[in-house]
């Protein structure tokens, strides 16, 4: 499994933040003359959303990932308090 940390800005001022917890399995593909080839596939397993302008650290710990926001979106400087997330296959 991957974790991801992946931003979204739209035009304005915002900067929206989300963690995505991926499973990543072995997979066959094909090319334009059909011949079969080894690729990957990415599934979402989970979405997490960290907000706009987020700010902190994601801790990683066997299958728990601890999100640490220390500023808390654009009009607020405080700290939201720690979240443990337990990423599993489906």
């Amino acid at each position: 499994m991957i974790v991801v940390i992946a931003s979204y800005s739209g035009g304005g001022s915002g900067i929206f933040y989300t963690l995505h917890i991926v499973d990543v399995t072995a997979a066959h593909g094909y090319d334009i003359e059909g011949k079969v080839y080894q690729r990957i596939n990415l599934i979402n397993v989970r979405s997490v959303i960290l907000g706009d302008r987020w700010e902190g650290e994601l801790k990683i710990s066997g299958n728990a990932i601890k999100i640490v926001t220390t500023r808390n979106g654009p009009a607020g400087d405080s700290a939201r308090p720690p979240v443990t997330i337990i990423a599993q296959r489906p």
